[in-house]
């Protein structure tokens, strides 16, 4: 069986997320279901995560200093010395009732957990038992391009939007709603304030959800218009 979505690949991972999972459980296990034993369990299991990760990993190099070894004994220079032979990492040592199938055992606590009344997704969080939930949005940006007779063009990165408020301002005047957009290009074509002549405008976005201006701000872009 697979592992599920939320268990770390790499096995250094793994033994971080054990003992998370321990000391979550240690603290409020009992009120997500747990019982006395799961959570001594539970424990158990973290403990021996991290020494049969820690002591495959001694066995490994190991492995490869002994081949080094056997190479240099068997094919080494005639007039060098053997040297010293490695010293095999100590025999693995567990706590006395140590289970195997951590992996199976952790799921069936961790739909104790799910199961429970008081679990929410934050505490699925908290756990590791579920993956983070990833933000929705980011910081959307916008460039603006001059137009020969004195429109603009804006180019918008949405960063998860689909609708945008933008905003400008010129002149040294105060920032003003000038039009939304749903599309990553717009087109300002509003008259100049003094006709032929170029002006600094600038520009900024915003994301909107449910009608409602929301997120952060963009950068401001600036471009002088080319009448």
């Amino acid at each position: 069986m697979p592992a599920p979505h939320y268990y770390p690949r790499r096995l250094q991972a793994r033994i971080a997320w054990h003992a998370n999972f321990a000391a979550r459980a240690a603290a409020s296990g009992a009120t997500y279901g747990l019982t006395p034993a799961d959570v001594a369990q539970i424990q158990t299991d973290a403990d021996n995560v991290r020494l049969v990760v820690q002591w495959t990993e001694a066995v490994e190099a190991f492995a490869q200093a002994a081949t080094a070894y056997r190479d240099a004994l068997m094919a080494g220079n005639r007039n060098v010395p053997a040297p010293a032979p490695p010293v095999a990492p100590a025999a693995l040592s567990l706590a006395v009732g140590s289970m195997q199938g951590i992996v199976d055992r952790s799921r069936r606590f961790i739909r104790v957990i799910k199961a429970s009344e008081g679990y929410t997704r934050a505490v699925g969080e908290a756990y590791g038992i579920v993956p983070p939930e990833r933000p929705r949005h980011g910081t959307p940006t916008v460039s603006a391009e001059a137009i020969m007779g004195g429109p603009v063009r804006l180019r918008l990165f949405k960063a998860g939007y689909s609708f945008f408020a933008i905003d400008s301002r010129r002149g040294g005047g105060d920032w003003e709603q000038i039009g939304f957009s749903n599309r990553a290009l717009f087109l300002d074509e509003r008259a100049p304030l003094v006709a032929g002549q170029p002006e600094l405008r600038e520009y900024r976005v915003r994301g909107i959800v449910g009608n409602t201006r929301t997120g952060e701000l963009s950068d401001v872009a600036s471009v002088v218009t080319l009448p």
